[in-house]
């Protein structure tokens, strides 16, 4: 498979969600996966890049440019992450390409995987970030 085509304009937490406000350290977009580097600004995740990138904190509600606010989803039971046709029980994970997310099917070897949430049903998912921790061998 391929990682998720995110539409922007369809990210949408909802109004129960667990939610954090950052400074973005890069352009960043709605719908993307957030990691904080070690100046405290927020990056794209990287499922099999460095630490602290490879550590997700939350999916980006908004557009942002760096150097300014960015809130982003940290959990949420009901969230809508831009992107449709999922399954009652598909694994989304953090992608290697980065800022994205893919099926948990295209796990790869070197990948930090982690776990974003479950879909509930065609359009949402139950948002709840799992790192494993360590690479997938």
């Amino acid at each position: 498979m391929a990682d998720y085509t995110v539409t922007p304009a369809n990210v949408l937490a909802s109004p129960s969600a667990s939610k954090n406000t950052s400074i973005a350290g890069t352009t960043i977009t709605a719908g993307q996966a957030l990691a904080m580097d070690i100046t405290g600004q927020m990056q794209l995740y990287d499922a099999n890049g460095a630490d602290p990138l490879n550590n997700m904190r939350g999916i980006a509600l908004h557009a942002s440019l760096a150097g300014q606010p960015i809130t982003y989803a940290v959990s949420d039971n009901n969230f809508k992450p831009g992107f449709g046709s999922l399954l009652i029980g598909d694994a989304i994970i953090g992608s290697q390409n980065p800022g994205m997310l893919c099926p948990d099917a295209d796990k790869a070897s070197g990948w930090f995987v982690t776990e974003v949430g479950r879909a509930i049903d065609a359009t949402h998912i139950k948002l709840k970030i799992i790192p494993v921790g360590v690479a997938r061998a």
